[in-house]
């Protein structure tokens, strides 16, 4: 499979890899070059005697190279990359693979194929009643006085809350810690993060802590929801389910279309947003991802290529999150024959806050959807003419209203309470994205 250069910068671990990786793209600096559908492989001449020899996994994308670097994918791969997507014809095709290479790619199906059971350490039930027990008492405790939090802060009035916006939720933050609900304690901290500086700031202030209102009513009355809506409460909360088990439970296996790839910080971890849709069962899903200081991310998952794979998913009343059971191939991703307009789009909604009330990133395939300047804002328009607020950064909007010249395009769309969010489109067939 042939990666656009787009593609491969997102594959690039920083701006300077990229910068290096370009500059080896370049033929007279590799002494062989092989691609083979499986694989590309080459030798580049470094500063050393030998040649540095650089492997690249084309069905699930992952880099081997013989250079001392430590970053992922080093500058060797991404140069290979470049160079095959600008000059092709440089490439000598392989009909068989050589030794070195078939050896490597059979050690990784290998890795991937074996799934090595964890060793069976002894288990004290007694004991691990005993501390879920405990952990429940607090988690309690600690949601009653969340509560009794936001009453006062409602009743006090909201318009004090810009001059302490650092300092205000200090306290409570620091008893959900300690009550052990730290997802809670994530969600106030995000309230301090809010820019109140901006007319509207209300709005969103006001979202939030109805939803954490609405989170302890659920906890409190969990015992009367089902299976699935009680395990969305407890992770909201901050209980964690172990991969293992969630792996342990039957897959759907798929070709899932890479649509979107993102990034954000949040509380010095990276956390990283896959977002993968299904043609054959319409179904969307959400890798997720968390990465501390100086990690890589493990994901080679590139926006605009489709995987074979089957994903697992966790217990949820709309399941989304899901891990990477086993994936086979790879190849480019094609346009969706058909998708929806606004009123299939609120319609969803409606169905997933009726079962999820705490949904918040909706993920929908938009059909002739068009983007449009009026009344000095951004908006996003269907073939009705129904709008809605779009959320991108203004340079997204103007890229895809210079890609596509105002006609209508097939769009990814993340629906939030404030309006929608393009993360990738396609036009006159073409994918293109702006994550």
């Amino acid at each position: 499979m042939k990666l656009s250069e787009d593609q491969i910068i997102q594959l690039a671990p920083d701006s300077a890899s990229v910068k290096a990786g370009q500059q080896l793209a370049n033929n007279a600096k590799w002494v062989t070059k092989y691609v083979h559908e499986k694989a590309m492989w080459g030798d580049c001449q470094g500063s050393g005697k030998n040649p540095y020899r650089t492997m690249v996994d084309l069905q699930q994308v992952a880099f081997k190279c013989s250079c001392p670097s430590r970053k992922f994918p080093c500058k060797h791969g991404l140069g290979l990359l470049f160079l095959h997507a600008q000059s092709p014809g440089v490439f000598t095709g392989a009909t068989e693979l050589e030794p070195q290479v078939e050896e490597w790619l059979g050690k990784r199906e290998s890795k991937s194929a074996a799934k090595p059971a964890k060793e069976s350490k002894p288990t004290d039930n007694k004991a691990q009643e005993k501390r879920a027990e405990e952990r429940e008492k607090k988690v309690s405790g600690g949601m009653e006085e969340l509560r009794t939090w936001l009453k006062d802060l409602v009743r006090n009035g909201i318009m004090h809350i810009p001059a302490a916006a650092h300092k205000f939720s200090s306290n409570i933050v620091a008893r959900m810690v300690d009550a052990q609900a730290p997802a809670v304690a994530s969600s106030l901290r995000r309230l301090s993060d809010l820019n109140y500086y901006q007319d509207g700031w209300q709005k969103p202030f006001l979202r939030s802590i109805t939803s954490l209102y609405l989170l302890t009513e659920a906890h409190k009355n969990i015992a009367q929801c089902d299976a699935t809506l009680q395990a969305d409460i407890r992770m909201l909360i901050g209980w964690s389910i172990p991969k293992e088990q969630v792996l342990e439970t039957a897959g759907l296996t798929d070709n899932w279309a890479v649509l979107a790839k993102t990034y954000d910080t949040e509380e010095r971890l990276t956390v990283e947003k896959i977002w993968l849709y299904s043609y054959q069962s319409e179904r969307f899903a959400l890798l997720l991802s968390f990465y501390g200081p100086g990690q890589s991310p493990q994901q080679a998952l590139i926006p605009g290529t489709t995987v074979a794979a089957e994903l697992v998913f966790y217990p949820s009343a709309v399941p989304m999150r899901a891990l990477v059971k086993q994936q086979k191939g790879t190849r480019p991703v094609l346009q969706p024959a058909t998708g929806q307009d606004f009123a299939a789009l609120l319609t969803k909604v409606s169905d997933t806050l009726a079962v999820m009330p705490f949904a918040v990133q909706i993920p929908f395939i938009g059909d002739a959807v068009r983007v449009v300047y009026q009344n000095q804002s951004w908006h996003l328009a269907d073939a009705s003419d129904s709008t809605l607020p779009l959320l991108n950064p203004e340079p997204d909007c103007w890229r895809m209203l210079a890609i596509t010249g105002g006609a209508t395009c097939t769009a990814f769309i993340i629906y939030e309470p404030a309006g929608a969010n393009i993360h990738s489109f396609w036009f006159d067939y073409v994918f293109y994205t702006l994550t």
